[in-house]
């Protein structure tokens, strides 16, 4: 038996030679791969608070610059003011950054500017008498009085299920804001 007699054997084999290889590879390397990923994801945090340039340093200026153009009012004074796109969007933004920060585990000052931020841009968009409005203060009073220590990982995944639930309310709100709007190109 010669190698051109196994030649249609190997032919036949060659797709299943790369998860061979991989497992070989992933086999060899087991106890390395182990050592990252436990630092990497222990504790279910995959990305810690300060592990990013992002977390050391906001951005204070954004916004600060833009020239604000004249807009017309679409209401009476006291209906919200959905022209405010800018406001719209970083409201948005910002509910998700706090969310996600107290998740990551900001210290409690970031998380308190990620409120303020939010109420700052509810404000704008004429909706601090809101329903959301009043969660977003009763959450920033509640955790301005908790002690940093208390923060922990129970807290914090409560504390962004209710700020995903300001969302939730503040999308209530925005229903019927758009004619024809469609959440999903399916829809």
């Amino acid at each position: 038996m010669s190698i051109h007699d196994l030649t249609p054997l190997i032919i036949a084999l060659a797709p299943y030679s790369w998860p061979v290889t991989v497992l070989i590879l992933a086999w060899s390397f087991r106890n390395r791969i182990k050592e990252i990923t436990e630092a990497k994801f222990g504790d279910k945090v995959y990305v810690r608070w300060g592990q990013v340039p992002s977390d050391l340093k906001s951005d204070e200026t954004i916004g600060a610059v833009l020239p604000h153009p004249a807009t017309k009012q679409l209401g009476s004074p006291s209906d919200p003011k959905w022209e405010n796109v800018g406001n719209l969007f970083w409201l948005g933004a910002d509910l998700d950054w706090t969310a996600q920060t107290a998740l990551r585990g900001a210290p409690k000052e970031r998380i308190l500017h990620g409120l303020t931020q939010s109420y700052h841009h509810l404000s704008e968009l004429g909706l601090a008498e809101s329903a959301p409005a009043k969660q977003l203060a009763l959450l920033k009073s509640e955790i301005g009085s908790l002690p940093e220590t208390t923060l922990d990982r129970t807290w914090r995944s409560a504390f962004s299920e209710r700020i995903y639930a300001v969302t939730r309310a503040i999308n209530a709100l925005l229903g019927g804001q758009q004619p024809g709007f469609r959440s999903s190109p399916q829809s």
